[in-house]
């Protein structure tokens, strides 16, 4: 009977058109909940009020009412698994608080930043109160080597490189599950290559820690173009750069070993006014990318 009724209510709750449908539904669900509260098959409907009150919660302002549902849900699920466990409701509880718990961790940088600058680093994240982060000089070799692999043994050398810089950053907002995202300064780096890898455990571990990493430039050099006519600019005043060294790969599709591999194509140098012109061809199949060196740049 418990389990008709709650399909009549998930029926009506698809179908009907109310404004005010999605409360008339909870409120079904809960007293249904209630009425039957002593039997184990009305976990099913404590499960599906708090599927709707997670939803709720994720669709909403975190500065609005919906604030506090992620953590009403948690409490929610939680008492099921208590009151009814092995139940229908209970298992389906456990599977969603652990959607509710799960940390999540992702960044945003500039591809290119300054030298010897402060530079920002945007940060999302769900359920990690204290940042940790790392910032590792990588060569072009490791690059290339790890660009597709993202399984533990690609973790476990990264997070074995030595870094020129870690720190901890602690955030707002830690304990609502919900998700948040918070800028943060970075200070200036000397010209290079970098991985920033972030994690929410100190000692950056494999197990039930998420991990985020994400590469990123150091330079002065900047360029613009139109078609194959490119400048060479220095990125912050915008002056030409005479005298780059300027090397052509093609990125291409090596089928014997299944992964992309760079070319080596044309080499050029950059006139008094900054200018090139390149003869590869750049098409959506094998495209091309620069290599712009001048001085220790």
């Amino acid at each position: 009977l418990i389990d008709l009724e709650l399909n009549r209510l998930q029926f009506m709750y698809s179908h009907s058109i109310p404004e005010n449908k999605t409360e008339l539904y909870k409120n079904a669900l809960q007293a249904l909940e209630q009425k039957y509260s002593g039997n184990p098959a009305s976990a099913q409907a404590g499960y599906l009020r708090a599927q709707l009150m997670y939803q709720s919660s994720m669709q909403g302002i975190p500065e609005t009412d919906n604030r506090n549902a992620a953590r009403e849900t948690r409490i929610l699920c939680e008492n099921i698994i208590v009151k009814h466990p092995g139940s229908e409701g209970a298992i389906n509880c456990s599977i969603l608080l652990r959607d509710i718990l799960r940390k999540e961790l992702a960044m945003q940088v500039e591809k290119v930043n300054l030298p010897e600058k402060p530079f920002r680093v945007y940060v999302s994240f769900k359920n990690v109160k204290t940042l940790h982060y790392r910032i590792i000089p990588v060569t072009e070799t490791f690059f290339e080597n790890n660009r597709e692999r993202w399984d533990d043994k690609f973790w476990n050398q990264l997070t074995g490189l030595k870094s020129i810089r870690s720190a901890s950053q602690e955030l707002p907002f830690a304990d609502d599950h919900l998700y948040h995202s918070v800028e943060m300064k970075a200070d200036g780096l000397p010209v290079g290559r970098y991985a920033l890898l972030v994690s929410s455990d100190a000692d950056f571990s494999l197990r039930e820690n998420p991990m985020s990493v994400i590469y990123f430039h150091v330079s002065s050099i900047a360029f613009i173009n139109q078609g194959n006519d490119y400048f060479v600019l220095n990125r912050e005043s915008g002056y030409p750069i005479a005298k780059a060294s300027v090397q052509v790969w093609q990125l291409q599709y090596d089928y014997s070993n299944r992964r992309s591999r760079l070319i080596a194509r044309e080499k050029l140098q950059s006139d008094q006014n900054g200018f090139i012109q390149l003869t590869s061809k750049d098409n959506r199949y094998e495209p091309i990318q620069l290599e712009i060196r001048h001085e220790n740049d």
